[in-house]
């Protein structure tokens, strides 16, 4: 159904009233709170619930401002989650109550550009996964030789490694340069990483969890999904190379690890469901999915060189190249027993798809460096340099519906 938001922009971009997304900030000169958004404005949800505009969630919406985050919102569940999206969107639409109470809007909205967006959670568990196959036989012929690409278990199960929650940072932070152990002509060396790389991946934030001891299937995790992030997982490769047997990646990847500041809930992406690759092998039955399995969101890697005004955009990509689903990779994390709990966040991978274009990190554009990228003014890039700034979106579009997953940003530093 057609829906005539309050707020639009001048330009037509930014927040459709078909998303209504879930941050959390500084807006109006008022202390951290939740957030919504429409157009290119933030809509303060702590002033609305304060005011009557939302009947059982105020306490929840109040509690979220000394949480630091949405956690409060997200113990709620999906579907309760999925109540509050629809109640703002009837609220934010011409001839609603609010718009009646043109005073009241008035105080609760402000531009996006003059607040100040944090983490949308408090992130207490965080794994990363290795879910695209396009960009896991890439970097396994890298590693390890074409005929060793995939390791016999990576058709079988989601791959994954537990990452570092404590160096998870909101978008518009400056990244520091990582130094580590790479390996040298003769040993190892200790120096500053010279393959410092972004990765382009797609997250979810769990609403719910299982108790400890409760595995789940793939049939079952949806349900504890409270919506999804873009993710950018930056990785020092040359520190990667040396440290990875036999346990996988460790310091290359924990100095840091950026998230955008919009949740955005899974009922606003049911429109743009596709199907997805069919396993290769049969499955075990907890990782077995029914239905249409995959989403079709588009996304897009921009680098703004160092001493260049002018961004590139360097990757175009799709959520719909993932082998693995976000449903199979919670599934598989709980197969032992393992708990989950609101606020973890999980994420893909690189996703990377079949084209040169979808190549989703530095390590496949340049084949390692091999064949350095082309930018504006005859710079080249084999890896990030030193004030890089790279810019990750995403959004979903089929006919009038648009739903956007707005951006993360993150520059490296010294």
């Amino acid at each position: 159904m057609a829906r005539s938001p309050l707020l639009t922009t001048d330009t037509g971009e930014g927040f459709s009233i078909d998303t209504i997304p879930f941050g959390f900030g500084e807006a109006g000169g008022k202390q951290a709170a939740a957030l919504s958004a429409l157009g290119d404005q933030v809509v303060q949800l702590e002033s609305l619930a304060t005011q009557g505009f939302l009947p059982g969630f105020e306490e929840s919406i109040k509690m979220c401002s000394s949480y630091g985050g949405l956690n409060p919102l997200l113990k709620l569940g999906r579907d309760r989650l999925g109540e509050l999206r629809l109640l703002l969107q009837d609220l934010l639409q011409v001839g609603s109550e609010l718009d009646k109470d043109r005073t009241m809007l008035a105080n609760i909205v402000h531009p996006i550009d003059d607040s100040n967006l944090h983490l949308p959670v408090y992130i207490g568990d965080y794994t990363d996964f290795y879910a695209s196959k396009y960009h896991a036989e890439r970097v396994g012929a890298m590693f390890r030789g074409k005929e060793q690409a995939l390791q016999p278990n990576w058709r079988h199960l989601p791959v994954g490694y537990h990452g570092r929650s404590s160096s998870i940072v909101g978008s518009n932070r400056i990244i520091n340069w990582p130094s580590g152990q790479v390996k040298g002509e003769n040993g190892p060396v200790f120096q500053a990483s010279e393959k410092v790389d972004f990765e382009l991946e797609f997250g979810c934030i769990t609403a719910s969890g299982n108790s400890l001891g409760e595995p789940l299937s793939a049939e079952q995790t949806g349900d504890l999904i409270g919506g999804y992030v873009l993710v950018n997982d930056w990785s020092a490769r040359d520190i990667q190379a040396w440290e990875y047997v036999p346990l996988g990646p460790f310091t290359s990847k924990n100095f840091a690890t950026s998230v955008s500041p919009w949740i955005i809930h899974p009922d606003a992406l049911e429109p743009f469901r596709v199907e997805g690759a069919s396993p290769e092998v049969p499955l075990q039955t907890y990782l077995q999915q029914t239905g249409i399995t995959h989403y079709d969101i588009k996304l897009e890697v921009w680098l703004k060189p160092a001493g260049l005004d002018e961004k590139v955009k360097i990757c175009t990509s799709n959520t719909s190249h993932l082998y693995w689903t976000m449903e199979q990779m919670l599934a598989h994390q709980t197969v032992t027993g393992c708990n989950i709990r609101p606020g973890d966040l999980y994420a893909s991978g690189t996703v990377s798809g079949p084209a040169p274009e979808s190549r989703a990190c530095m390590l496949e554009i340049t084949e390692n460096g091999s064949t350095p990228l082309k930018l504006p003014g005859g710079k080249l890039r084999s890896f990030l340099e030193p004030g890089d700034q790279i810019i990750m979106k995403g959004y979903a579009e089929k006919g009038d519906l648009r739903v956007d997953f707005g951006e993360v940003r993150g520059q490296i530093g010294e």
